[in-house]
């Protein structure tokens, strides 16, 4: 709850983090009240409320393993981005309850796509195969709303896979959990209900 309130916080003033795990929170309670520090703020930046969402876009990003897919696709940070990586930070921290001799590598193991394709690689995989073939190219109406779906069925199919839940965590807490983390950004939770 504490790191959601801090998120809130974060974005009311126009601020997303872009990248965080358990590794960079610290929670501290003094006197009955939790007081919560985002430590890494090597990917903090300043969200440009006035532009489109597109030119949100940060060119020295670095990709890295639970990052949400329009992050791993385009670099693209924000406040949806946030909250897939609050979603991954939960269900790190019940997975690190339910097994506390689970080293950081394994979580990397649960949550890292290998040998999985970007979107453009699957588009250049198919216009050579379509090459490779000498025929006509199959004109499909929407050929790149095409390739966004199974690109999204896929990440979605290996997160299912991956993430299983806690075993100290309700039901209703694992849909949230899930709902954090879906390949859509606009299906995951927003401000008001992080």
């Amino acid at each position: 709850i504490q790191v959601g309130k801090t998120l809130q916080k974060l974005w009311g003033k126009s601020w997303i983090i872009g990248d965080f795990c358990g590794s960079d929170v610290y929670v501290d309670q003094e006197n009955g009240t939790y007081k919560v520090y985002v430590v890494s703020l090597s990917h903090l930046n300043l969200l440009n409320t006035d532009v489109l969402a597109k030119e949100n876009v940060l060119e020295d990003a670095q990709e890295v393993f639970r990052a949400a897919p329009e992050v791993l696709k385009h670099s693209m940070f924000s406040r949806a981005s946030d909250t897939y990586c609050l979603g991954h930070l939960i269900w790190e921290t019940l997975t690190a309850f339910d097994n506390p001799k689970m080293k950081k590598d394994d979580f990397k193991e649960k949550l890292q796509f290998d040998g999985f394709k970007s979107l453009s690689q699957i588009k250049d995989e198919i216009r050579r195969n379509n090459e490779n073939e000498e025929k006509e190219k199959l004109e499909v109406p929407d050929y790149n709303q095409w390739v966004q779906k199974y690109y999204n069925e896929k990440v979605q199919e290996k997160l299912e896979e991956r993430l299983t839940k806690p075993k100290c965590c309700s039901e209703d807490f694992y849909l949230f959990i899930k709902e954090c983390l879906h390949v859509k950004d606009c299906n995951r939770p927003t401000k008001s209900l992080v």
